[in-house]
């Protein structure tokens, strides 16, 4: 018997853009599915969209929300998920008809498969690519493999997991953090690793997911204070890793970094910083003179270099950034 698949995409006002991306879901070779549409409060036409394709095809289920960001639309959806996998795709985004076919044919008794992505603009010109070969690896495996090569990342989109590692005890689930709204993916998959002894991951060098930048995204948008929640994030991933004795220096050097760019940011848009901010400040240095550079990569220990001692190169490089 076919295994199902739980699809989880939230929406919030896609009305221009989500037809492209639930085409590619009724499309699929592998018809499984089911296809659970999270309505986040939208104010223009998703919801009748929504209910279009749910009456087009059966396998669509549409549930409505008040607006509460990506992280609560997706921890709704993993409430009513019922398939023996769970996969995420953005409204913005798409992915070739055959992924699901693809990544079932290989999913063997892996846990989490991991599969490449196209990364365009609207007009589907190419803007970045990554390769990396295709290899198994396991759960103490996974965090360097993440941060250092974007192929794998720590997007949940080009991910593929069993129901097993995210549900438990009665079928409570591992949740999205709402009060995250920087590296809420990163995150998540980190508090994966955390609920669970044993992972076996494989990634696949195939790109089967188009990751669609919009140059209306909020990750886009003049800096403000919410994206210090990229902190809170890397913070509790180092604690994670701490628990398990496993490496952490490359997170922790990795937040000095951001605390310099942040620093930078936020005294060129003039935003007057707060508490949490001193607090990050203070954070920033006790990792500083925690961090063994030899458990970096060589081109993180010359980014950390630089922040430290030549922070006018950032000053210089995100001078005409937008965030």
């Amino acid at each position: 018997m076919m295994k199902k698949i739980s699809v989880i995409v939230p929406i919030y006002n896609s009305s221009i853009i989500i037809s492209k991306c639930l085409d590619s879901l009724l499309n699929q070779t592998y018809k499984n599915l089911e296809i659970l549409l999270i309505d986040d409060g939208s104010t223009d036409n998703s919801y009748k969209l929504c209910e279009f394709y749910a009456k087009k095809d059966k396998r669509v289920k549409i549930f409505h929300k008040e607006n509460g960001g990506v992280s609560s639309a997706r921890n709704l959806g993993l409430d009513n998920a019922t398939g023996d996998y769970i996969s995420f795709v953005d409204s913005d985004d798409y992915i070739e008809n055959n992924t699901y076919e693809v990544l079932m044919n290989n999913i063997s008794d892996n846990d989490i498969i991991i599969f490449n992505m196209f990364h365009e603009d609207c007009n589907q010109n190419t803007l970045y690519k990554f390769e990396h070969t295709n290899c198994s690896f396991i759960k103490k495996e996974y965090p360097e493999l993440s941060f250092y090569n974007p192929s794998i990342s720590g997007y949940v989109c080009n991910k593929l997991f069993s129901k097993k590692v995210i549900y438990y005890d009665n079928n409570k689930h591992i949740e999205f953090d709402n009060q995250i709204y920087m590296l809420e993916d990163d995150l998540f998959n980190y508090n994966i690793l955390e609920k669970n002894s044993n992972i076996n991951y494989l990634y696949l060098n195939t790109k089967l997911y188009h990751y669609v930048r919009n140059d209306n995204s909020a990750t886009l948008k003049t800096y403000n204070l919410k994206k210090l929640s990229y902190f809170d994030s890397r913070e509790k991933e180092i604690a994670i890793l701490k628990k398990f004795k496993m490496n952490c220096d490359f997170l922790k050097a990795d937040y000095v970094i951001n605390y310099v760019r942040s620093k930078i940011m936020i005294d060129k848009n003039k935003i007057i910083s707060d508490k949490k901010f001193n607090y990050i400040s203070a954070k920033s240095n006790t990792y500083k003179r925690e961090i063994n550079y030899s458990n970096l990569c060589f081109k993180l220990k010359i980014k950390l270099i630089i922040a430290l001692y030549f922070p006018t190169i950032y000053k210089i490089k995100l001078r005409n950034n937008k965030s």
